[in-house]
């Protein structure tokens, strides 16, 4: 089995629970909610986020890796120090 299979199944149930909770709320007629959900797919299949079920709502919260949110905060850093002129001001 490829790795895309392997983390599909991995996460098999959230992404069910995702695609009932997209139907229920209406999202599925607007093409770019549904964009927005398959990119998250995208990036649950990468391993550059996870799924956790809410238990007070029963919904699926998905969140940043620790290692994608690592990388995330680089990028950020060296931009910012791209962007920030310093100077005797």
């Amino acid at each position: 089995m490829n790795e895309t299979r392997r983390e599909i199944f991995k996460h098999g149930t959230k992404i069910l629970r995702s695609i009932a909770e997209h139907y229920d709320s209406g999202n599925i007629d607007t093409p770019e909610t549904n964009h927005m959900l398959m990119q998250l797919f995208a990036l649950a299949v990468e391993g550059k986020v996870r799924g956790d079920i809410c238990e007070d709502t029963g919904h699926v919260k998905w969140s940043l890796t620790d290692s994608c949110r690592e990388e995330v905060e680089q990028l950020k850093q060296g931009i910012a120090d791209k962007v920030i002129v310093k100077g005797p001001w």
